[in-house]
């Protein structure tokens, strides 16, 4: 699960990349 807790620390970092963010999440979901 490290890539999720990556995935929180940019998005933290880049707000404004929510859409991003989201996208990611979906991707980690269908890997799980």
């Amino acid at each position: 699960m490290d890539v999720v807790r990556k995935r929180l620390e940019d998005y933290k970092k880049n707000p404004d990349q929510a859409l991003d963010f989201d996208t990611a999440m979906d991707d980690i979901e269908k890997e799980l």
